[in-house]
């Protein structure tokens, strides 16, 4: 990874979406957004995404597990979008 202000996805997924690699996007969690991420291609399952931690938690409102209150931050809906053009 280049830097830490990235979103590594799958590249079909990306490129349905109308976004292509090294775009520069908003990632929208449950309790917030963040601009100017870089979208890298990578070997990530259809359906998934992954970024770097802590600097992600920002954009979620987790539930906790209650046995463990752990946050559950690992599976979580995420909107990533560009620029109309």
């Amino acid at each position: 990874m280049p830097h830490r202000n990235c979103i590594l996805m799958n590249a079909q997924d990306a490129e349905s979406a109308g976004l292509h690699a090294h775009q520069r996007v908003t990632v929208q969690g449950n309790a917030g957004q963040m601009p100017d991420v870089e979208i890298i291609y990578g070997a990530v399952r259809p359906g998934a995404a992954l970024m770097f931690y802590p600097e992600v938690n920002a954009i979620f409102k987790a539930k906790t597990e209650v046995r463990s209150g752990t946050p559950a931050f690992k599976r979580v809906p995420v909107l990533v979008y560009g620029e109309v053009s």
